[in-house]
């Protein structure tokens, strides 16, 4: 049977809300029958606004009346640059494929829908996340790495915990500091020496000779 295309609306929200869960466990190497409820409510909560408002475009692809593919991209302003003077971006993500209908050229026709309607808005920025998997495809259509801009990871919920508990393992030059200089660090200093330690990058102000004097001196600036 032909495959056929269609643009996403509300009265495929279920689908939508399910292809987006069925993404996030494969991509985070979840059980396929993981449950993850407030994931669901906040996308299903996210479609219901940004269909309407048109923050956010999708496609499905359909065997018949089988749901076997889908892809969206996400709009959004940023102040305006030199190579972005409207400050318009455009953020790929969600493709996916049913295993079943891999390697059948869906998630390309996806990819250029999604494209060519982010172009038609006269958007130009636009960024995608690539997983392993989906990579070589991006490459083939053109997309390049990004090499200006940079994250602040999310804190791993045990991580957060531990913060929480005050039971925190830092790294072992930051770890070793404490020990020294009190059992009970407040958060700023150590999250900031955790970045000393963990940067790789030597501080000029914390060396072997001047090191307890380094310590009251940054202690002292983030009291």
């Amino acid at each position: 049977m032909a495959l056929t295309y269609r643009r996403g609306a509300i009265d495929v929200l279920s689908s939508l809300v399910e292809t987006r869960l069925a993404v996030l466990r494969s991509a985070n190497g979840l059980d396929a029958a993981a449950e993850l409820p407030e994931v669901a409510a906040q996308t299903r909560d996210y479609y219901q606004t940004a269909l309407a408002d048109g923050s956010h475009v999708t496609f499905l692809a359909f065997d018949g009346s089988r749901f076997v593919g889908a892809g969206g991209v996400s709009f959004f302003r940023v102040m305006p640059t030199v190579h972005i003077p409207t400050g318009q971006k455009a953020y790929i993500m969600n493709m996916y494929t049913h295993p079943d209908y891999r390697r059948r050229g869906i998630a390309l026709h996806i990819l250029s829908l999604l494209v060519e309607t982010a172009q038609a808005r006269g958007v130009t920025a636009i960024s995608l996340e690539a997983t392993d998997m989906g990579r070589p495809l991006y490459e083939r259509f053109g997309f390049v790495p990004m090499q200006s801009e940079m994250m602040l990871p999310e804190v791993h919920p045990a991580r957060r915990a531990a913060i929480k508990n005050r039971s925190t393992v830092f790294p072992a030059g930051a770890a070793a500091l404490f020990c020294q200089y009190g059992s009970q660090p407040d958060l700023r200093r150590a999250s900031y020496f955790s970045s000393i330690f963990s940067s790789g990058v030597p501080s000029p102000m914390v060396t072997s000779a001047n090191f307890s004097p380094a310590v009251s001196v940054i202690s002292n600036r983030l009291s």
